[in-house]
């Protein structure tokens, strides 16, 4: 009996302490599951987000001191490129960051959250990449290339801030020649030897300007009025025509021999003139950044020289716009272009544009590039001059606002003129506004004066001479019978040797406005031959003359994008944006670079070679002979293979730009 009474005890003391262990087990073993947990990239890297307002990282469970568990990660699903067809950017940004604490010390959030308060409609669904306990949002490449457009990444030397707004002390961080927008910098990390080897990409690094910046900037900054279609062809070097054409206005280079056989032969003269490109489509690579956004790609009309034997002077300059000696454009062509640049609207932030895509000229900077800043300033100031004589003779409602804007550019214009002022573009932009509310009334006889004004030389000495007798104060009679626009007699006021080179000038209505002669008076819809014209009175056309000049100096204040596009060269087809808000090699030493960064420089090398920066090139080709001194790079081979689908960028600015008003 006691022999059975030890052996139930035993059995009893066994499930017992089996008991005891358990409850021992079930209490030690998630805490010791959860640690585990705590250890993991993963954890680490989703510890370290900084979600101010947890949007896409809940805050989870306290489980351990210190630490959350259970968190739900809710990121944009940014693989796949936006389709911007009805994209309207609105920049709302008081609505995600509401207070100084609100910009995240997370690059990847910041950037996500630029695009909440952008309006840009993105697709949920995204997952982190996590590497070394870092997170990283998977992001396709024309996401990037959408943000640097809308905000003009450029390598600014106002950081993309506003007037009167402090510098931070990180943005050095950045490098001397930093890519920087309106909404902060970014920059690329190239993947070291060993990321490479396991297939990793490189990064980039995204830092957000200031939250009370962002909430500024909707009223500095305001709603584009540019679309972004239209502001991605400028970008790329086209000029929108109407919603689905596109001008490529670049003057190709002639092949050498041509050039000195050229000059040798004064029987040869060369003519532009405007034609549809071959297949009527964009560049292949840039079709392909067209498709990537969801755009059809436009018909294109470019530039194409034709050649005739009938010597110098065989072409009429009431016709045709001299360039060079023996070269020439067509005017109505030109006519034609500016048309569209008027139509297009400017924008307060200018926008960015490629005046030098694959050439090393473009008919723009003959237009709007003046050879004499100081003379460009000068005709300004006595256009302002004379509008605000003329000003209380227009019947215009908003006329006091007009009067001010005027009032307000005259104050900062310099002699001789600055390159680049935020604030005198802003002005530029506000008095546009007024012009083009004023010129809306009789849009096309306003912009054929703009246009002449912007174009001849001739015609713009009538409104901008600074000897008061040699200004012209009569009306306008605008003829598409005769295609003319003739000064209204009497012409005494004009004292000019050619009389009636002056007073008369060439303008193809009927092909420049095709659809504004059967608007104009019924008798030019029943018989144009025999119709006298539209009279344009003197007020009328000096505000004119002066919106013409304001688009030519916004125009003059455009981007260069050379950097955005070297920049964006570098990236894969799926980036990822790390959580850094620093450049990788600006924390320490210096990271050995994979095989394919160094390949990139080949990228670099022929942007450089074929904008014939000769001093560039030399340096590259120095750099080349260090990296592979026995030659393991078969020069041509690589050089071909890599730059096959590059498109050269322009070269550099003479100049960075220089903000006037600091």
């Amino acid at each position: 009996m006691r022999k059975h009474f030890s052996s139930l005890e035993c059995t009893i003391g066994t499930w017992l302490a089996s008991g005891l262990a358990l409850i021992a087990l079930v209490g030690v073993l998630p805490v010791f599951l959860l640690y585990r947990q705590a250890r993991t990239d993963r954890y680490r890297a989703i510890a370290d987000v900084d979600d101010p307002h947890h949007f896409f990282i809940s805050p989870g469970i306290p489980l351990l001191p210190g630490k959350r568990f259970f968190r739900r990660v809710r990121v944009p699903n940014l693989e796949k490129p936006p389709n911007i067809k009805c994209m309207e950017i609105k920049r709302q940004c008081q609505h995600v960051f509401k207070g100084d604490s609100d910009r995240s010390s997370t690059g990847w959030v910041n950037l996500a959250n630029i695009l909440r308060a952008y309006g840009v409609p993105v697709e949920p669904g995204g997952k982190l990449v996590v590497h070394r306990s870092e997170s990283f949002l998977p992001v396709h490449r024309t996401w990037i290339l959408l943000l640097g457009i809308i905000d003009r990444y450029a390598n600014r030397v106002d950081y993309g801030l506003f007037r009167n707004e402090g510098k931070e002390q990180e943005m050095d961080d950045f490098g001397r020649n930093p890519l920087c927008g309106l909404s902060g910098f970014m920059a690329y990390n190239p993947p070291t030897w060993h990321e490479d080897a396991q297939g990793h990409n490189g990064s980039i690094c995204f830092r957000m300007h200031s939250a009370p910046h962002m909430n500024y900037m909707k009223g500095f900054a305001g709603i584009d009025s540019i679309p972004f279609q239209k502001m991605l062809l400028l970008y790329l070097g086209y000029i929108p025509r109407g919603e689905k054409d596109a001008y490529f206005i670049g003057l190709e280079e002639q092949p050498s021999h041509v050039q000195g056989y050229g000059r040798n032969d004064d029987r040869t003269t060369f003519a532009w003139q405007i034609a549809l490109n071959r297949r009527n489509l964009v560049a292949y690579n840039h079709e392909m950044i067209v498709r990537d956004l969801g755009i059809a790609p436009p018909k294109v009309y470019r530039l194409s020289r034709v050649t005739h034997e009938w010597g110098e002077w065989s072409f009429d300059d009431r016709e045709y716009y001299a360039l060079e000696r023996n070269e020439y454009v067509n005017r109505t062509d030109i006519y034609c272009i500016l048309r569209s640049i008027l139509d297009l609207g400017g924008s307060s932030q200018s926008f960015l544009y490629n005046r030098h895509a694959r050439i090393e000229r473009a008919l723009v900077d003959r237009i709007f590039v003046p050879q004499d800043l100081a003379n460009f300033s000068i005709m300004l100031t006595n256009l302002l001059r004379l509008s605000t004589q003329v000003i209380d003779l227009l019947n215009f409602e908003n006329k006091p606002a007009l009067s001010r804007a005027i009032i307000a550019v005259t104050e900062l214009c310099q002699i001789p003129p600055v390159p680049w002022s935020r604030e005198l573009l802003r002005r530029y932009f506000d008095l546009d506004i007024l012009l083009r509310q004023y010129c809306e009334a009789n849009r096309y006889a306003m912009q054929t004066i703009s246009i002449l004004y912007m174009l001849d030389k001739d015609f713009r000495s009538l409104y901008t001479s600074s000897q008061e007798q040699n200004r012209h104060k009569g009306a306008l009679v605008l003829n598409p019978a005769t295609k003319t626009v003739e000064i209204a007699p009497p012409q005494s006021e004009i004292s000019h040797m050619n009389q009636e080179l002056t007073s008369r000038f060439h303008f193809d209505f009927a092909i420049v406005f095709p659809d504004w002669l059967t608007q104009v008076s019924p008798e030019l819809k029943e018989s144009p031959s025999q119709a006298t014209g539209l009279e344009v009175h003197y007020p009328d056309a000096v505000m004119a003359c002066l919106h013409g000049h304001i688009v030519m100096a916004m125009w003059n204040m455009a981007l260069p994008p050379d950097d955005l596009a070297a920049f964006y060269m570098k990236l894969d087809r799926v980036v990822h944006v790390s959580a850094r808000t620093q450049p990788l090699h600006r924390r320490g030493a210096s990271i050995p670079q994979s095989p394919r960064t160094e390949m990139l420089d080949l990228e670099e090398r022929a942007r450089r070679y074929y904008t014939r920066d000769d001093n560039v090139f030399q340096e590259t080709e120095a750099r080349r002979a260090a990296l592979y001194p026995s030659g393991d790079l078969d020069h041509e081979t690589s050089f071909h293979h890599e730059t096959r689908s590059i498109e050269p960028a322009a070269p550099r600015v003479s100049g960075d730009l220089v903000d006037g008003e600091g």
